[in-house]
C-alpha cells in the first residue's frame, strides 16, 4: 500500500509507540475478513429461516438502520470519548490510540498493519450482533419470526458496513476507493471528527451522518485543502 508524505506527520510519535503493540503474527486480511464473514453468517441465517420478506421485511430493514445509526452515534459520543467504568477499553483504543494516530490532515494508514488501529477486534463485532439477540428474540416473540431474523440479519450487516467504510475513510487519497464520490465525502465527514477541536462535539456518525444531521452535531464544511 502506497503511503502518505510521512514528514513532519501529525500522529507519527504515536503511531511509533504504538506499533509495538501490533501481535507479530497479525494477520491483516483475516481480521478485515471477520467483519464480512460474520455479517454473511448471521445473513445466510436470516435468509435459511425467514419465509417472508414483502414490505414488512422492507420496513424492518429500513428501521433497523435509522436505529444502528442512531446506536452508533450514542456509543461514539458517549463510549469512545468518555472513559466510562466498565467500558475502559473502548476508551483507551479509541481517542489515546486511534485519534492520536489519525489526525485531521493526516488520516490515511501507510501499510497494512495498521489496519490494527482503525477495525475493531473481531470479538467486538460478533459482541455488537450478540447484543442485538435479545432485541431479535423479542420481536421474534412480538410480532414474528421473519421480523426477529431480519432485524438481526441488518444489524449484523451493518456492523460488516461500519468496519469496511471506517477504514476505506483511513486508506491513502490516491486509493481507488477514495476516487469513489460516496467515499470521499463521507471521508472528509469522518476527517473533521479527527479535528482535535471537534472530536468530542462533532461528526460521530461514520457511516452515514444522519443523526449527526439530526441532533445538530454536524460540523460545519470546511474548504477542502
Amino acid at each position: 500500500m502506497e503511503s502518505e508524505n510521512q514528514t513532519v506527520r501529525p500522529g507519527a510519535a504515536a503511531l511509533e509507540k504504538h506499533l509495538s503493540l501490533v501481535p507479530r503474527n497479525y494477520a491483516p486480511f483475516a481480521h478485515l475478513a471477520a467483519a464480512p464473514l460474520i455479517g454473511i453468517v448471521v445473513l445466510v441465517a436470516a435468509i435459511v429461516n425467514v419465509e417472508s420478506f414483502g414490505w414488512t421485511g422492507f420496513a424492518v430493514v429500513i428501521s433497523t438502520l435509522v436505529f444502528a445509526n442512531l446506536v452508533e452515534w450514542v456509543a461514539h459520543r458517549w463510549l469512545l470519548h468518555r472513559r466510562r467504568r466498565f467500558w475502559e477499553v473502548l476508551y483507551d483504543r479509541h481517542v489515546p490510540m486511534h485519534h492520536m494516530i489519525y489526525r485531521y490532515g493526516s488520516m490515511a494508514v501507510t501499510g497494512r498493519k495498521e489496519w490494527f488501529f482503525v477495525l475493531m477486534p473481531a470479538r467486538g463485532v460478533l459482541g455488537i450482533v450478540i447484543l442485538a439477540v435479545p432485541l431479535a428474540v423479542s420481536f421474534r416473540t412480538l410480532i414474528g419470526p421473519d421480523v426477529g431474523w431480519i432485524f438481526l440479519a441488518t444489524a449484523g450487516l451493518y456492523a460488516m458496513a461500519y468496519e469496511l467504510m471506517h477504514l476505506s475513510y483511513h486508506l491513502p487519497r490516491n486509493h481507488p476507493l477514495q476516487r469513489l464520490a460516496l467515499v470521499r465525502k463521507l471521508s472528509r465527514h469522518h476527517e473533521r471528527h479527527h479535528d482535535v477541536e471537534l472530536m468530542q462535539k462533532r461528526n460521530f456518525n461514520v457511516t452515514l451522518p444522519l443523526w449527526d444531521w439530526i441532533l445538530g452535531t454536524m460540523a460545519p464544511k470546511r474548504p477542502e485543502r
